[in-house]
């Protein structure tokens, strides 16, 4: 893998890991009201197709 490759992933990780920490949920004090949601990046890597990306996202 060339380093311009390793170098994007890198750049990738870390923006996921920047934006799954900032939209993590922090305990609600009382009664929970109101709508709930949940985005995390995600990012794969096949040997046979290559490079994917995505998101999942929950309500």
């Amino acid at each position: 893998m060339s380093k311009s490759n390793q170098a994007w992933i890198r750049n990738v990780a870390r923006a996921g890991s920047l934006v799954a920490g900032l939209l993590i949920p922090l305990p609600a004090h009382g009664q929970a009201t109101g709508l709930e949601v949940g985005v995390l990046p995600a990012i794969n890597f096949d040997a046979d197709e290559g490079f994917g990306y995505g998101v999942l996202a929950e309500l």
